[in-house]
């Protein structure tokens, strides 16, 4: 029975209800939290009362002048009080969560034809809420770390009906032929390291801060649909001019000419990965700073040995080339833009970074086809945050990037099908190409790999001379 229905050997699919995710862990883990601080420093405050006291009235006769241990107590004291309202409110979010069953229909969901299901809520939404549901194809992989890389997305067609006891979201979306089947547990793909496949749905409801996620199975059960990861073959599918004026601004603009067309990719699409890069640059580039005062200070009547001192410097040195590099890569993601444009049978591919622009030309003749491809990821799994890049390949295997910094797989498949309705193409699936690094790219990555080359080649002098 499990070998032709295999999603039936898992206990938490066999009647296609399916609770969300950790719904019991989340409180558990806060519980947990609370009582073992409570635990600690409960007793510790009852017991050091009396130091605590003469700290207290210390500071507040002479003022905050030194450091003291048990003044240390009383806020970690106020932390546990915190969490006290935060357990609470998690446990009212448990006790409406805990019975919420998310139903699929048909079930399972099919590989190469839909997901489709519903979900009762305990909430009376008023008239106009939105609901937002995504389907998610995940590599779980376990061993040393651990990670969730989502390998395709899809936001699915979401209403939000009335229902006897609150609300109801009915969602369905299609899911594409090549996908893999749903892991029914983790497999040892290599020494410390298990994979599975992971299907999840994540349900937002905004309107009332509702946002869990729920694990389904996802089968391949034959008469597969044709692939649509990739434009049309068809120009009478090109988007109209009503649909290209839905893309938001601040992903993409596309002006149309009698003899082509302009695709403007604005600064700042990125921007949610350029500010992670700018933030671990400031940090490392402040850790840097703060080597360089220590080193600065070692310079005295009582000199360190000279091991410390080199590894003082190499410390600073390490920090701040990799602070720097991290810092111009953020800028980068913040600032760049991309333009793509097509004249008669040029289509010109230009990277504009502050004044500076970098261009490629190519003939229209040179193109194989195009395909998208997930570009970055932040957070993990289902609540990930993904942006999508479009690349063109070429007839000679090269491909290059003709859209970056595009959220949503909407946005990103209306693109690729208006290249597909503008440009000749054929179909890519499984076909590999090399990625054609502009010149200058190729040169910093060459320069940072011989700056990186010759500080271990001089730390590695300097130790062997002490």
């Amino acid at each position: 029975m499990t070998t032709a229905a295999p999603w039936l050997a898992r206990q938490a699919w066999k009647n296609g209800q399916i609770r969300a995710n950790n719904v019991d862990l989340n409180l558990y883990a806060q519980i947990a939290s609370l009582l073992i601080s409570g635990l600690i420093i409960i007793p510790l405050v009852l017991f050091k009362r009396s130091e605590i006291s003469t700290s207290v009235q210390r500071v507040l006769q002479e003022g905050f002048h030194h450091f003291d241990g048990y003044l240390l107590l009383l806020f970690l004291l106020l932390l546990v009080v915190i969490q006290l309202p935060l357990v609470l409110k998690a446990w009212f979010k448990w006790q409406k969560n805990r019975q919420l069953r998310l139903t699929l229909e048909p079930y399972p969901g099919r590989i190469g034809g839909q997901v489709a299901g519903r979900i009762s809520l305990p909430y009376r939404l008023p008239a106009g809420s939105q609901a937002s549901v995504d389907l998610n194809c995940i590599r779980d992989t376990r061993g040393q770390s651990s990670a969730q890389q989502v390998l395709w997305r899809r936001q699915a067609e979401a209403h939000v009906t009335p229902a006897h006891l609150g609300s109801e979201v009915r969602f369905n979306a299609l899911v594409d032929a090549d996908q893999p089947d749903a892991s029914l547990q983790h497999v040892e793909e290599s020494r410390n390291l298990k994979v599975a496949i992971v299907w999840m749905v994540r349900v937002q409801v905004p309107a009332v801060g509702f946002d869990e996620s729920f694990t389904i199975p996802v089968f391949r059960l034959g008469n597969e649909t044709a692939r649509d990861t990739e434009p049309p073959a068809s120009p009478e599918t090109a988007p109209t001019r009503a649909e290209i004026a839905t893309l938001p601004a601040e992903i993409a603009r596309v002006e149309e000419r009698a003899n082509g067309f302009t695709i403007d990719y604005p600064p700042g699409r990125e921007r949610s990965f350029g500010q992670l890069l700018l933030a671990f640059g400031a940090a490392a580039d402040a850790g840097s700073l703060f080597m360089l005062y220590v080193l600065y200070q070692s310079f005295g009547p009582d000199q360190p040995p000279l091991f410390a001192l080199l590894t003082k410097l190499v410390l600073f040195l390490g920090l701040a080339f990799a602070g720097s590099a991290m810092l111009l890569g953020g800028l980068y993601y913040l600032v760049n833009r991309l333009q793509v444009e097509l004249t008669g049978d040029q289509l010109t591919i230009t990277r504009h970074f502050f004044q500076k622009r970098f261009s490629r030309t190519l003939s229209t003749r040179d193109i194989y086809g195009f395909d998208k491809r997930i570009s970055t990821q932040t957070d993990q799994g289902a609540h990930s945050e993904i942006e999508y890049a479009i690349r063109l390949h070429t007839q000679d295997g090269r491909c290059f990037i003709v859209g970056d910094g595009i959220k949503g797989d909407r946005h990103v498949d209306l693109l690729l099908t208006y290249l597909g309705s503008r440009l000749p193409h054929q179909p890519t699936h499984g076909r590999s190409c090399q990625e054609a690094a502009p010149p200058w790219l190729a040169a910093a990555i060459t320069g940072a790999i011989i700056v990186s080359v010759l500080l271990g080649v001089i730390t590695l002098a300097l130790f062997i001379s002490v």
